[in-house]
């Protein structure tokens, strides 16, 4: 293979990459699937509204927060992935709109039911 053809795989993997959110924000910041705090940079989600455990931030309003996330009103304020529709959000999780912390109106994240 030449180096031409390398270099264009290479950016084709990274395309790719970018087209399917990679990058975003660290799934260990926000996002990711977790058991308990020690999965997640600061602290792990549970309950009804996070089916399996979701790694979050603390916030008190959207600058607390990595780009794509929103600052939401629960729990006291947590940094939670931005979505357009279900399927930009993990297996059990839906879009929806929940009311932001620090800030006056909603934004639309994933959470479960």
């Amino acid at each position: 293979m030449s180096w031409s053809s390398s270099w264009w795989m290479c950016v084709g993997v990274v395309v790719t990459l970018a087209g399917c959110g990679g990058g975003r924000f660290d799934p260990a910041e926000v996002g990711g699937g977790c058991r308990d705090d020690r999965d997640c940079v600061e602290r792990c989600l549970d309950g009804r509204d996070f089916p399996g455990g979701m790694c979050s931030l603390r916030c008190d309003d959207d600058s607390g927060c990595p780009g794509f996330t929103w600052c939401v009103d629960e729990k006291g304020g947590v940094c939670l992935p931005e979505c357009e529709a279900d399927d930009q959000c993990p297996v059990g999780y839906e879009c929806k709109k929940t009311r932001r912390e620090g800030s006056s109106g909603d934004a639309f994240v994933c959470r479960g039911d």
